[in-house]
């Protein structure tokens, strides 16, 4: 039962704490009399009962970790890290064994044991992905290109911190069992992948590879993306995307819409669906075009890793036959004749929210 297997826990800690100006890495500052921060972070997080091993990753120069008093936390196990952070955990996500792991940055020590029982107990049952987070106080705006588009509602706005906690569940437990080769995306409101190789992630010199959310799919005159750029898959497939496609055709178009009973700018992807699924035809327009983009893009990721099978995942996904029909045909469509009628696109078997590839806070 995946209820019962203990969460191993990367704790990164190569870190040389330049910003803090101190003779020593952060984490082995005194937090006490005789308690270094690290110390403190790692007991509280050996008092959780759901975590397994503690796996901290420490720099090939650290001359301290050694010198600690642990003896008693027999779930500590070191590992090397890199020269970033990013290299740091992704040396340390090799030793997992578990198929659940948490991310905890060293120099937390006050994480308490309740919220990790909660968080750890909600992600399991779930079976996504979670973040411990505390509201948004401060007034945040919306912007693109330097012009202010709204005020952002607070009430659903959080500050993210450590631990974060996710799965490798889809090759696990889910539609890629067994496969060892396979692009998951999640149609979020961003849009989320990860390329999987001969069964190995696929994380790059950096720990970065497989944003494929951010290839260009429409140059010379594509939309504004989050990231900064313009044309990108996201800002096209994502939820966020797909109520922008409505907001331009109901501008663009005189077409009779149900949407057009809806102020144009709180208009959601689930009105889409909704209004699909009720026969109205702009609506359903809407998810042609989005699952055109999507069939294309998908063209060109299997020409480059060649996987087995196409996993998608979030609430976009669950629209049945009106996405998943024009991404099959515009993927079939342009794919290299090598390829066609060989990659499966299939729907995640994990559970998930309704929310588009969302993670719990």
């Amino acid at each position: 039962m995946l209820n019962d297997v203990l969460v191993d826990v990367v704790v990164p800690a190569a870190g040389v704490g330049s910003r803090m100006g101190a003779d020593k890495p952060k984490q082995y500052l005194l937090l006490d009399d005789k308690t270094t921060i690290i110390e403190a972070t790692l007991r509280a997080l050996a008092q959780c009962k759901a975590v397994g091993r503690l796996i901290v990753a420490i720099s090939p120069e650290d001359h301290y970790f050694s010198s600690l008093k642990l003896q008693d936390l027999p779930k500590v196990t070191t590992v090397l890290g890199g020269k970033e952070r990013c290299d740091t955990v992704y040396l340390a996500l090799q030793h997992v064994n578990s198929p659940y792991v948490m991310v905890h940055d060293a120099a937390r020590p006050f994480v308490r044991a309740a919220d990790l029982d909660k968080l750890i107990a909600l992600c399991k049952r779930e079976a996504l992905g979670g973040i411990l987070a505390s509201p948004v106080a401060d007034t945040i705006k919306l912007a693109y290109a330097g012009s202010i588009e709204k005020t952002v509602d607070r009430k659903h706005l959080y500050r993210a911190f450590t631990p974060q906690l996710f799965t490798i569940g889809e090759m696990t437990y889910g539609a890629a069992r067994g496969v060892k080769d396979f692009i998951m995306i999640t149609l979020g409101t961003g849009v989320g992948s990860g390329i999987v190789i001969n069964g190995q992630m696929v994380y790059g010199h950096d720990g970065f590879a497989g944003e494929l959310g951010h290839v260009i799919v429409r140059r010379g005159n594509g939309r504004l993306c989050g990231c900064g750029r313009t044309g990108c898959l996201e800002a096209y497939t994502s939820a966020t995307g797909v109520a922008r496609t409505a907001r331009e055709f109901l501008e663009l178009r005189n077409d009779e819409s149900t949407l057009r009973q809806l102020p144009i700018q709180e208009i959601t992807s689930k009105d889409v669906y909704d209004a699909a699924v009720s026969g109205d035809k702009l609506s359903q327009e809407i998810f042609e075009y989005t699952g055109t983009i999507l069939g294309e893009a998908f063209a060109d990721f299997i020409a480059f890793s060649s996987p087995k099978m196409i996993v998608l995942f979030g609430g976009l996904a669950k629209s049945g036959e009106l996405i998943m029909r024009p991404i099959r045909e515009a993927m079939e469509k342009n794919l290299l004749a090598i390829y066609k009628g060989k990659v499966k696109l299939v729907l995640s078997e994990l559970k998930e929210s309704d929310e588009i590839g969302r993670a719990h806070v």
